[in-house]
Protein backbone atom coordinates (compact mmCIF):
# COMPACT_ATOMS: atom_id res chain seq x y z
CA UNK A 1 0.00 0.00 0.00
CA UNK A 2 2.64 2.38 1.10
CA UNK A 3 4.67 1.60 -2.45
CA UNK A 4 1.62 2.48 -4.29
CA UNK A 5 1.32 6.01 -2.75
CA UNK A 6 4.91 6.51 -2.92
CA UNK A 7 4.95 5.59 -6.69
CA UNK A 8 1.57 8.18 -6.80
CA UNK A 9 3.47 10.98 -4.81
CA UNK A 10 6.85 10.56 -7.69
CA UNK A 11 4.61 10.72 -10.26
CA UNK A 12 3.15 13.56 -9.63
CA UNK A 13 6.41 15.64 -8.59
CA UNK A 14 7.64 14.26 -12.23
CA UNK A 15 4.37 16.04 -13.75
CA UNK A 16 4.92 19.58 -11.77
CA UNK A 17 8.37 18.92 -12.39
CA UNK A 18 7.50 18.97 -16.35
CA UNK A 19 5.09 21.45 -16.04
CA UNK A 20 7.72 23.68 -14.42
CA UNK A 21 10.51 23.32 -16.91
CA UNK A 22 8.03 23.79 -20.04
CA UNK A 23 6.58 27.15 -18.57
CA UNK A 24 9.91 28.09 -17.97
CA UNK A 25 10.59 27.47 -21.52
CA UNK A 26 7.36 29.30 -22.52
CA UNK A 27 9.04 32.83 -20.46
CA UNK A 28 12.23 32.08 -22.56
CA UNK A 29 14.36 30.79 -20.09
CA UNK A 30 17.60 28.46 -21.56
CA UNK A 31 19.03 26.16 -19.58
CA UNK A 32 22.53 24.17 -19.89
CA UNK A 33 25.56 25.81 -19.69
CA UNK A 34 26.29 28.88 -22.06
CA UNK A 35 27.73 28.34 -25.36
CA UNK A 36 31.20 29.10 -26.88
CA UNK A 37 34.42 30.26 -24.52
CA UNK A 38 34.64 32.94 -22.12
CA UNK A 39 36.42 35.91 -22.64
CA UNK A 40 39.06 34.91 -20.56
CA UNK A 41 39.91 31.91 -22.57
CA UNK A 42 39.53 33.92 -26.11
CA UNK A 43 42.95 34.83 -26.13
CA UNK A 44 44.16 31.39 -24.99
CA UNK A 45 42.16 30.09 -28.21
CA UNK A 46 43.79 32.99 -30.41
CA UNK A 47 46.90 31.83 -29.25
CA UNK A 48 45.99 27.52 -29.99
CA UNK A 49 45.16 29.15 -33.09
CA UNK A 50 48.39 30.90 -34.46
CA UNK A 51 50.10 28.04 -33.16
CA UNK A 52 48.08 25.25 -35.29
CA UNK A 53 48.60 27.23 -38.43
CA UNK A 54 52.46 27.53 -37.99
CA UNK A 55 52.52 23.73 -37.49
CA UNK A 56 55.81 23.77 -35.68
CA UNK A 57 54.55 22.40 -32.78
CA UNK A 58 53.07 19.13 -31.46
CA UNK A 59 49.24 19.27 -30.15
CA UNK A 60 51.14 18.39 -26.20
CA UNK A 61 53.43 21.33 -27.24
CA UNK A 62 51.26 23.63 -27.61
CA UNK A 63 49.24 22.23 -24.42
CA UNK A 64 51.71 22.72 -22.01
CA UNK A 65 52.75 25.89 -23.87
CA UNK A 66 49.36 27.26 -22.84
CA UNK A 67 48.81 25.74 -19.95
CA UNK A 68 45.47 23.78 -21.18
CA UNK A 69 44.03 20.13 -21.69
CA UNK A 70 43.81 18.56 -24.99
CA UNK A 71 40.36 18.65 -25.03
CA UNK A 72 39.88 21.72 -24.17
CA UNK A 73 43.03 22.53 -27.11
CA UNK A 74 40.20 20.88 -29.67
CA UNK A 75 37.58 22.80 -28.29
CA UNK A 76 39.34 25.81 -28.83
CA UNK A 77 40.63 24.64 -32.72
CA UNK A 78 36.50 23.87 -33.24
CA UNK A 79 35.66 27.33 -32.14
CA UNK A 80 38.51 29.32 -34.08
CA UNK A 81 36.88 27.07 -37.39
CA UNK A 82 39.60 24.95 -37.96
CA UNK A 83 38.22 21.46 -36.88
CA UNK A 84 38.26 20.42 -40.62
CA UNK A 85 42.29 21.59 -41.18
CA UNK A 86 42.82 18.91 -38.56
CA UNK A 87 46.47 17.34 -39.49
CA UNK A 88 46.46 13.50 -39.30
CA UNK A 89 47.94 11.29 -36.05
CA UNK A 90 51.10 10.34 -35.67
CA UNK A 91 53.22 8.93 -32.83
CA UNK A 92 55.42 11.87 -32.56
CA UNK A 93 52.60 13.72 -32.02
CA UNK A 94 52.69 12.82 -28.45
Amino acid sequence: MFAALAQLERDIIIERTKAGLASARARGKVFGAPKGISKKNQQKSILCAEYFKEGKLTVKEICELVDISRATYYKYIKYRGLKGKLRPYSKKDD
